[in-house]
This record gives structure tokens, sequence and C-alpha cells, in this order.
């Protein structure tokens, strides 16, 4: 009788696991990895559906074209207070700069009260430094006393017009955006005139009306109240050039806060925490809808006197009303708003469609034309993803994909051919003997968890037929004891440091003093 045979089989396992592991493990980590570089590489990040964007900067596109620069010249004579005697015989000019805003349709803007009209005895001091000017010019002053000189001659100094009972004359400019230079009379300065003016204790604030309709107009805010702590944005006209006289003057803003309330006179004000320098002086605080909430005046509390007093909506109300001017906003004023809100919703096409109609009607608005040109380049962003070169980065990232995976599939198919050639190749080996710890026939041992596997035993010979062979004891298997548990407690958890205190607010720097030019 033939002995029987069986063949050994081979077992299966776990992808990586028994012979070439090590191997096999290694190219498929590698395969995975350059999988995901290649995806993470190729793969194109969209464009954001809207930009990136704060309330302030939305509020401060929306209001920021209707700040205007306004300058006011006055011409007339020194003369003595007791005689009426001029102080020299040629007429004096000298300039006042601050900030506006419009409000109307027909021109008109909202700028503080004693920039365009001075009390007389500050007019007579301006007049005295344009003198105490040219006397230096002249050589009949040193520079170092032009201060001296004003306040020795101020108390018995009256600035007239022609005649000593004349008001002196006085012409209004106002420009938009940027103001390239002071004292401008030509375009794009729009000459105007005062309307209304408020004394400085009823509210300090005037109505200029320039000779130039469809402006940009700015909405008032349609509640007068502030509560303490409220976050706005003030914004005015300043420049960092010595000489006023021949600066360049640009729009400056900055975030505040409501610290409190006060009164001038008769009139109520708002109390903020910052400024942006004296020549925003009549220029607007916004909400971050972009609405006026206040008009900016001098803090006389301040010992510098800053521009962080704000005449409340109550004030402006009246004042409009009493001169029968509406805050509505015109067609252009509309047509810019909706394409801010395509621009800030990402809808790219169309902020560029209106705003450039925008540019068109309104040539002033520069932000407008800022806004476009942004528009313009996110739009080309957004194109370059959707045509075929977008495509073709999307396709590239498919192939490398393909590829990568491809390379996965062949490893394993060349090792389950290799194992199909180990199974066929096989030597027939006689069953093994009967063993307390060996598994059932034909699979791998899984040995018990925290003992080690049982010792591998020989193949044991087939049994002869005739005479019988003694049946084989095995000796028993040296019994190993399960590994002592690792000793030690897990690293500590990384300590995190506290937060950093949060330094103090820092007080507002203090400046010159708000001396009109």
């Amino acid at each position: 009788m033939s002995p029987k045979m069986t063949v050994r089989r081979v077992s299966s396992r776990t992808l990586g696991a028994g012979t070439g592991a090590p191997w096999l493990t290694g190219v498929v980590a590698y395969a995975a990895a350059v999988a995901m570089a290649l995806v993470v590489l190729v793969t194109p990040t969209p464009a954001a559906a809207a930009p990136p964007y704060t309330l302030d900067e939305r509020a401060l596109a929306i209001a920021s074209p209707s700040l205007a620069y306004v300058e006011v010249v006055y011409t007339g004579y020194l003369r003595d207070k007791q005689s009426g005697a001029p102080l020299r015989a040629s007429p004096i000019t000298f300039t006042r700069r601050c900030s506006g805003f419009v409000v109307g349709t027909g021109g008109e803007v909202i700028t503080n009260g004693l920039c365009v009209r001075p009390a007389k005895d500050t007019a007579a001091q301006n007049a005295l430094y344009s003198l105490g000017r040219i006397l230096i010019a002249e050589n009949s002053l040193e520079a170092d006393a032009l201060d001296r000189y004003v306040a020795d001659n101020l108390r018995q100094s009256i600035f007239t017009g022609l005649e000593a009972a004349d008001e002196p004359d006085h012409q209004v400019y106002g420009q938009l955006g940027v103001a390239p230079t002071g004292g401008l009379t030509e375009s794009p300065a729009i000459p105007g005139e005062v309307t209304e003016v408020l004394d400085a204790d009823a509210g300090n604030i005037a109505l200029v009306k320039l000779e130039q309709q469809n402006l940009p107009t700015v909405e008032l805010a349609s509640s007068g109240t502030l509560d303490p702590g409220a976050s706005l944005v003030v914004v005015g006209y300043a420049t960092d050039e010595v000489d006023p006289r021949t600066a360049t003057y640009s729009l400056r803003s900055k975030p505040v806060k409501v610290i409190g309330t006060g009164t001038r006179g008769s009139a109520s004000l708002y109390r903020v925490n910052k400024d942006v320098g004296i020549h925003s002086l009549g220029g607007m605080a916004i909400d971050t809808n972009g609405h006026v909430v206040g008009v900016l005046d001098n803090d006389l509390e301040l010992p510098d006197r800053a521009n962080r007093a704000l005449v409340p909506m109550q004030t402006i109300t009246a004042l409009l009303a009493e001169a029968g001017v509406d805050n509505a906003l015109g067609e252009t004023d509309q047509l810019f708003r909706s394409g801010l809100d395509a621009y800030f919703a990402g809808d790219y096409e169309t902020a560029i469609s209106q705003l450039g109609t925008v540019v068109e009607n309104s040539p002033v608005n520069s932000v407008a034309q800022t806004y476009r040109q942004n528009a313009t380049e996110l739009q080309k962003i957004e194109d370059s993803f959707s045509s075929g070169a977008g495509w073709l980065i999307w396709a590239s990232g498919a192939a490398g994909g393909a590829l990568v995976i491809g390379l996965i599939m062949l490893v394993v198919l060349l090792l389950q051919r290799r194992a199909r050639r180990q199974l066929t190749s096989a030597e027939p080996v006689p069953p093994a003997a009967p063993y307390p710890f060996s598994p059932a026939s034909g699979y791998p041992g899984q040995p018990t968890p925290g003992y080690p596997s049982a010792p591998a035993y020989p193949a044991q010979q087939p049994a002869q037929e005739y005479p019988p062979a003694p049946i084989y004891q095995p000796p028993a298997p040296a019994y190993q004891a399960p590994p002592a548990p690792r000793q030690g407690a897990a690293p500590d958890d990384q300590t995190w440091p506290d937060d950093e205190a949060l330094p103090d607010e820092v007080g507002p720097d203090p400046h010159g003093p708000n001396r009109h030019h």
C-alpha cells in the first residue's frame, strides 16, 4: 500500500506579510506617497467664490468716494482795531483746509463750520501768520520770531474786506480723491460757495454747494444714536508733508470706538478714542454699512484739541432739512453700490460691467476704478481654470494618478504569480504527526496572544506497514514564559505655555496744536 501523500498548501496571507514583506511594503508605501504628492501638486485650487474682506473695507469702499477735500481762500486787509489803518497796503491771503463729504446730488457738501467761516480773532491770527512769512521773505523779521510777532499784534489787529466795515472775500474749492496740491483753483478743483453755517455752540457744521452735480453721494444713517463701545471708522484727509501750502492730501481712515458723550454749548456730541490728523476736521464717521453717523470736530476737552468729537446725526439732518437738501442717491450711486455688491459676492463679470459704467459716468470716483481693476484681475484667475490650460492641469493630475495606481496593481499581480509558482512546485511531504499544540491541518499556526509560538518540529517519516513501528512520542516542548510587560510610564503630555497676556490698550499719540493755515 502506497503511503498517503499530502501537498503543502501555500497559506493565504495579508498583503505584505511573510517572505518578501519588507520589499513589498516599501513599494506600496512609495507608490502611495507618489500618488498623494501628485494629487497635491497637480490638483489646482479653484479661485474663491468671493474675495476675503473686512466690514471696514467694504464700508470704506462704499463711503470714501464721497469724501471731499475743502479749501477756503480768504483775501482781505489787516487793520489796527482802534484806528482802522491797514498794517500793510497790499491785501493778505490765507487758506483754511479741512474735510467734508457729499450728501446731495446737487453737489452739496457737509463740512466743519469754523473751517469755512472762522471767528474774527482766528481770521486775524491766520492773516498775521501770512504777513509774518512775507516779512521773513523780505528779511524784515527773523524766522524764529514769527510766533512772537503774531502774539504781540493779535490783540490790536482785525481782518476785514476792502473797507473796514466789509467782510473779507473768500473762495471755496473742493476736490475728490487725491488732492494733488493745496491752493489749487483750477480743475480738478471744483469751485463752490458756503450756503449755511451753524454757530460753534449750535453744532459747528456748514453746508457748501459745489458747482458740479452728480458727485458720489454718501448715505446718512437712519438712526442718530450711538451706543458706548460702538465700532466706527473715521475718514478724513491728511498729509505727511511739512508745507501745507504745497502738500498732497489723501484719504486716511482709522477704526475707532465710541468712548463717551459730551456737549458744546447747546449741542450734544460723541467722543471717540482716535483721530487721523488735523485736516480731518469736517470728515465723517461711518458704520459698518458705510453710512455716515457723525461729523468730525475738535474735542475741546483734549489738550491738543484733536478731532475726536462727533457731531451727531440729529444736527446734520436738521441743517439739511432747513436748507431743503434731500440725502438721496443718484442712479450712478446706486449702480456703484450694486457693482460693489457683485464684487464682494465674487460675481466679477457683473462687477466689471457695472463699475465700468460708474467710471464712465463719474470719473472722480477713483474707488470704482480700483475695484473694477481688482475684479478684472480676479476674473482672469478664474478664467485660467475654466480654459484649456486648466483642463490640461486636471488631465495631467488624472494621468499621474492612473500611472501610480497601475504600478500598484502590477506589483500585486507579480506577487500573485510568484505565489502560484511556489504552490505548483511544492514537494510532497507526509502528514505531520499529531502534536498537542499543532494547528488544524493545512492552516498556519497562530500563537496564543502574549505567548511565544510553539517550536518547529521536524516532519515524521510514514510508518511501515510491516512490521509495525513503535509509536514515537515527541518530547514536550519547553515552556517559555510570556514576555514581561514593558516597564515605565508613557511620556508626559506636552505642556503648552500659558497664553501671553494681552498688552494694555495704548492711548492716542499726541500731536501738535491743531492750527489752521
